[in-house]
């Protein structure tokens, strides 16, 4: 059974038009399931504090926190190659089922802190979340090509 809603997405061009693009976005069972098929292990009882944090980025593993559903922050520590591996795969809004010593979690990463020269994942905000409840996410969304009425003007 899917749970067919309108979606409109507008944007305006560099000269002030109004553009709009009506689509419908359904959403399954199906595919709520299948989105969080992605499952990553996280590890706790890491020492909190700058000092340590610098030390697990050192041995390639990403600090994070996991929070939300009205539950107590828990401190984590993620594998950066396994993380990275993931979002490639999956993408930014992912549903991702995180393994909290032998504890699943269902969570979205709500943030993530990049080195801002060498563009690497410092730290990850992971928000718990419920699948029968509403979440509303940014996605991002990329125009590729030339719209047709730019070939049509001559523009």
């Amino acid at each position: 059974m899917s749970d067919a809603q309108p979606l409109a997405l507008q944007w305006s061009t560099p000269t002030g038009r109004l553009w709009t693009k009506r689509a419908v976005c359904s959403h399954s069972q199906e595919s709520s399931a299948m989105s969080s098929d992605l499952k990553l292990e996280a590890e706790t009882g890491r020492t909190l504090g700058s000092g340590s944090s610098r030390r697990l980025r050192r041995s390639n593993k990403i600090p994070a926190i996991v929070y939300g559903q009205d539950s107590d922050p828990i401190s984590v520590t993620l594998d950066r190659l396994k993380f990275r591996a993931a979002l490639n795969a999956a993408g930014p809004n992912a549903v991702i089922t995180l393994d909290v010593d032998g504890t699943d979690h269902l969570t979205i990463v709500k943030n993530m802190q990049r080195d801002p020269i060498a563009n690497r994942v410092t730290h990850v905000d992971f928000m718990l979340i419920d699948l029968d409840q509403r979440l509303t996410v940014d996605v991002p969304i990329s125009l590729v090509g030339l719209a047709a009425i730019v070939d049509l003007e001559g523009a």
